[in-house]
């Protein structure tokens, strides 16, 4: 049985709606508007552009904010290109690990309407809350302090070097030309 199938059937309406209306060629943010709009109207609770702290051994390292999140249960990636990339994907897949949810969608509004569904679930993620959330606050998946849970006693110092920069040939034309670095 899928996970939150009800739900992401009616993700899945909705994306098709928009599609069906809009059709191929707006941009991103678009999409992204008339969805939202789209879900809201089918009595979805619906946040965009939430901002999501990306954790590593307990300290923030980066952000990232998601286009859509629906009912605070799964993540909408919008897309707005030729077709979905392994990329995008993989940029999905990195959203649900820094975060406590647990599905979520790749949709693209291209020439073709296509989605690509990801689920990753809490129990693989191996995650270790820093704060125990609130129970009397709102959920939010992305602003819990979430990381990834250190084997303090598998660990065996390693020494590290500093990075070299890489000498890669610069082509002009098809001709190479001098050798440079890498910024």
């Amino acid at each position: 049985m899928l996970l939150h199938k009800e739900l992401t059937e009616e993700i899945l309406d909705a994306f098709y709606e928009v599609y069906n209306e809009l059709g191929y060629g707006f941009l991103e943010r678009v999409y992204q508007n008339s969805l939202f709009i789209e879900l809201q109207d089918r009595g979805f609770d619906v946040v965009a552009q939430r901002r999501c702290n990306v954790f590593f051994k307990g300290r923030e390292v980066g952000e990232y904010f998601t286009d859509l999140i629906v009912n605070n249960l799964v993540i909408l990636e919008l897309k707005a290109c030729a077709t979905i990339l392994d990329e995008h994907e993989l940029q999905l897949q990195n959203y649900l690990k820094a975060s406590t949810l647990e599905v979520g969608f790749v949709l693209n509004f291209g020439k073709e309407p296509e989605f690509s569904r990801k689920i990753f679930t809490n129990e693989k993620k191996k995650l270790k809350r820093k704060n125990p959330p609130n129970p009397l606050s709102p959920p939010n998946p992305c602003s819990n302090h979430v990381q990834r849970q250190a084997k303090q006693n598998d660990r065996k110092s390693v020494k590290t070097r500093p990075v070299r920069p890489i000498r890669v040939p610069i082509t002009y034309k098809g001709k190479p030309n001098k050798m440079t670095e890498n910024p």
